[in-house]
């Protein structure tokens, strides 16, 4: 019975070399990396880090030229309605001025006898 639970040596290292046992952190090495396999992930991830910031930074000013473009636009345009809003404005003054006048000119005249 006691010889059931009795492994050979070999046996033994075989087992906590597959599942990880043991002080010297054996097991499957397959699970780790390298010092220069880890410095070249690293700046690979650097290198996509810079090269996505660069991309985004070209996006942001390509965005902000646009807004100031549209933007340009927008005041060119209101300046336009502005004009022409005062234009019509000066014209139905005219108007006014012109209806106010021909109603009160005979009405003027009448009171002073002419």
């Amino acid at each position: 019975m006691a010889n059931e639970n009795v492994v050979s040596l070999l046996e033994h290292k075989k087992f906590r070399n597959e599942h990880g046992g043991g002080s010297s952190g054996g097991g499957d090495m397959t699970k780790y990396v390298t010092k220069e396999e880890l410095d070249v992930s690293i700046s690979k991830v650097l290198t996509e880090i810079n090269e996505n910031h660069v991309e985004t930074t070209n996006l942001i000013t390509l965005s902000n030229k646009t807004i100031d473009h549209n933007q340009a636009i927008l005041e060119e345009k209101l300046n336009y309605q502005n004009e022409n809003v005062n234009k019509v404005d000066g014209k139905v003054n005219t108007i006014i001025v012109i209806g106010v006048s021909s109603i009160l000119i005979p009405i003027l005249l009448k009171l002073i006898g002419v």
